[in-house]
Formats: structure tokens, sequence, C-alpha cells
């Protein structure tokens, strides 16, 4: 996962944000375990999404993807906290 702008390269310094909840409404848990971070990408301090308040784990981009693994069946929200200077905000996926 990664921020890509209109010409498709990768876009560093947004804050990016995953939460999940299983079948039952129940908050996954995600931790550093879970990511491989990309070049130049790092976690970010949040371990809950500061708009939601649910448990998530954050990073800010690099210059390559972030590659998520190892993530239990449920449904995932992946959310831009912060944009970089000159960037939108990205919708909810």
């Amino acid at each position: 996962m990664n921020k890509l702008d209109e010409n498709g390269n990768a876009v560093e310094g947004a804050i990016l944000s995953l939460s999940g909840v299983d079948e039952n409404g129940n908050y996954i848990s995600l931790d550093e375990t879970d990511i491989i971070l990309g070049e130049n990408a790092s976690f970010a301090l949040f371990d809950t999404d500061p708009d939601t308040t649910v448990p998530s784990i954050s990073w800010s981009t690099g210059s390559s993807a972030v590659i998520i693994r190892s993530v239990q069946n449920g449904t995932y929200t992946l959310r831009e906290i912060a944009a970089p200077e000159g960037y939108l905000l990205a919708d909810d996926i």
C-alpha cells in the first residue's frame, strides 16, 4: 500500500492508518509484525485512529509500498490521516 500521484509515482510523507473488524464486529488487533515497511516508510505514533478512536496501525509512506501480511479475515478500512503538503486527503477505502 502506498499513496501515488496522478502519474503513479509514490508520494512520501502521507500518514495512513489501517483498522479492521472481524465477522462478529470485534476490532482486529494489528501491530508492527503485520506490516513490512517500504523504503523510507516509518511507523507513526498512533495506536488508534485519532479521528475515530478505533484500534489501528499507522505509518508514514515512503518511496515504495508497505506490505500487509498475516491479517485475519474481516473488513478493513484504510484511511489517510494526513496528506503531504500540496496533496488532498484520499477517501477511505
